[in-house]
């Protein structure tokens, strides 16, 4: 009941606000991680989701002379695979060291670690390299300089990882769009910089069109306090950066990708201002913007509001689905604990005809069947530092 009562105040308050609502999709619970955690990589590698890394949490304010200033207290090296055909988890080599708030991705079978902080909040110049068919892990003689940054968002394209946005070993934004691929290394300024730099971003690419949405600007004057509200779109073609309509619920540290035809926006963090702080605020609100039309819509929130997660697509039979890990959940007192809560969102065609004001959530227990072979598309999301 109290879950259906958010889902109706939020009708109202998006109705209010002009912002239509439509039921293309279903969000349902799978199960749970074996360790709760925050900040992890996420990329698949054949039949599996590959999780890295993380904060093993809670997030806590520690420092009596800080009291706004939340940060990990302890960092893993954990390597887990996901198998979305029976919402299983096997365990995997752990990672060479301690890693959080970086990204990965897959190029010809082998997935990269990229970025991040370690246990000291220093900037990881180290590329760490799994080979699933062996369960090791290697490490790349390119190292990752001179624009090191965390809290980024990638996804592949024509060959390549892309790295869009971040921040610096001093939490100023990282500049401009990187490339890194296995022969030629990173290359810097790769194309054009964004007109709002931001970090804690999330972009995913699309038909030679990057989409870039959510995050925040330090030297906006906000000092991460306003997130970042404009919808950026790199059009490969034209060699420009446009924008589109803004997003009606901004926040950092979302999850994002393209679904039939629509970039799908999820989560994150907001922020909720008292009189002694500017606190963040998990997110459960999904958006879709809609590639023809231009347009933003409500869809059916998360579960559980939380940021600082973890998202990967699977797409098997015709069916598109997001899988959601982990993250940072609601602030309790002076910490915000980590969760290990596995979500996943189905995405329908619009086709198949959407309804308005309804939402289901259901629990499926994890089961012994077979794998079974699908495909799956990487999406990035950002990993962010809680201020």
């Amino acid at each position: 009941m109290a879950f259906l009562n958010l889902f109706v105040f939020i009708m109202m308050v998006s109705a209010a606000a002009g912002l239509s609502i439509t039921n293309d999709g279903y969000w349902t619970v799978v199960g749970s991680m074996s360790v709760s955690r925050s900040d992890l990589g996420v990329s698949t590698v054949g039949t599996a989701i590959i999780l890295t890394g993380g904060c093993l949490g809670p997030q806590t304010a520690t420092d009596p002379t800080q009291p706004c200033n939340f940060a990990c207290q302890s960092f893993t090296n954990l390597t887990e695979a996901f198998f979305p055909a029976n919402n299983s988890f096997v365990r995997l080599a752990d990672m060479p060291r301690n890693r959080y708030r970086h990204s990965t991705e897959v190029i010809n079978g082998l997935l990269y670690a990229i970025g991040g902080r370690d246990s000291q909040d220093n900037i990881m110049t180290t590329v760490d390299v799994y080979n699933f068919a062996t369960n090791s892990w290697s490490t790349s003689s390119l190292t990752y300089s001179p624009n090191l940054n965390s809290d980024f968002s990638t996804f592949v394209y024509a060959g390549k990882i892309w790295l869009i946005g971040g921040y610096q070993q001093d939490y100023t934004i990282s500049p401009g769009v990187a490339t890194f691929s296995p022969t030629a290394g990173f290359v810097y300024n790769a194309i054009t910089a964004m007109s709002d730099p931001r970090g804690d971003t999330c972009a995913t690419e699309s038909g030679s069109t990057i989409y870039v949405v959510g995050g925040f600007d330090p030297a906006s004057g906000a000092n991460f306090s306003t997130p970042v509200s404009t919808l950026e779109i790199f059009d490969f073609a034209t060699n420009q950066w446009t924008y589109g309509a803004a997003t009606p619920a901004p926040g950092g540290d979302k999850a994002c990708g393209i679904m039939n035809g629509r970039l799908h926006v999820f989560g994150g963090e907001g922020k909720e201002t008292t009189n002694l702080c500017v606190y963040s605020a998990p997110e459960s609100n999904t958006e879709e913007y809609n590639l023809n039309t231009k347009q933003w819509t409500e869809e059916p929130p998360m579960d559980t509001p939380r940021f600082r997660f973890a998202a990967e697509y699977y797409s098997y039979n015709g069916s598109q689905t997001l899988y959601i890990f982990g993250g940072q959940g609601p602030r309790n007192g002076n910490s915000y604990p980590t969760l290990s809560s596995v979500e996943m969102f189905t995405d329908l065609p619009i086709t198949q005809g959407a309804t308005t004001g309804t939402n289901a959530v259901n629990t499926v227990t994890n089961g012994a069947a077979s794998v079974v072979v699908g495909v799956f598309f990487t999406f990035a999301l950002a990993l962010t530092l809680l201020f």
